[in-house]
């Protein structure tokens, strides 16, 4: 008898999983591409920050381009790599994974009339909610959501201050809505929280984040819920001594 036929898909498996030796291939144009970027970035960064530090205009080029560098390095030292066997590391790599979705506060979005908005989501993770725009969702089975939520009404716009003809101006837009829109609001309490030092000098994240949710406004259901977490966000009240 004679022998059977090599089989092509051992052969392709063999191929794929053989270790790879010395560098990767290098894609000129996907890096040029990426030098633009970075090239970008320092230059818009350059023209937002000219007057933030006296005396010193191109503070945080330098810090930017020094980033840039670093990444760079990385990713020149990365191409020495061999990648198959980072599948040996995947299970640790799901893990370390997760546990930063653990570290992260997740926002939903409210509408003007302090409905939740129809395309926010909600579930046990939902840590606390803030203004974002757009329509309202169907009610909950709760007398706030009862009296505040008006589906098909789209409501009035919560408007935003943020870029508008580019970097260098900045003013009031209408129309945006998304938990884009919503999470600065969160970023920005929170921010100014470490600003003041109203919790110390090194306020830890978990503190900035307990701080926001034990003074969010208890709206929905009575205490923490899957529709709006802890509440609405009020930087006043998480700022008040």
């Amino acid at each position: 008898m004679s022998p059977d036929p090599p089989n092509p898909i051992h052969r392709r498996v063999d191929a794929v999983a053989a270790p790879r030796s010395g560098p990767l291939p290098i894609d000129w144009l996907l890096l040029l591409a990426v030098l633009g970027l970075v090239a970008c970035s320092i230059v818009a960064v350059g023209e937002a920050t000219a007057n933030d530090v006296e005396g010193d205009p191109r503070y945080y080029v330098y810090r930017q381009g020094a980033y840039a560098l670093i990444g760079l390095v990385l990713m020149a030292l990365l191409t020495r790599m061999d990648y198959t066997r980072l599948r040996e590391l995947k299970y640790g790599f799901y893990a370390g994974m997760i546990g930063l979705i653990v570290l992260v506060i997740a926002v939903g979005s409210t509408t003007y009339n302090q409905c939740r908005a129809e395309y926010s989501n909600g579930g046990p993770e939902l840590d606390l909610v803030a203004p974002g725009g757009g329509g309202d969702d169907d009610p909950g089975e709760n007398d706030h959501d009862a009296a505040a939520c008006r589906p098909g009404d789209t409501g009035r716009f919560v408007f935003q201050e943020t870029f508008t003809a580019g970097v260098r101006s900045f003013g009031l837009t209408r129309g945006y809505e998304g938990t884009s829109m919503a999470t600065p609001h969160v970023s920005a309490t929170a921010a100014l929280l470490i600003a003041s030092r109203r919790l110390g000098r090194r306020p830890s994240p978990g503190a900035v984040e307990r701080r926001m949710e034990a003074t969010a406004r208890d709206i929905g259901a009575r205490g923490v819920d899957g529709r709006y977490g802890a509440g609405l966000l009020s930087a006043r009240a998480a700022l008040a001594p």
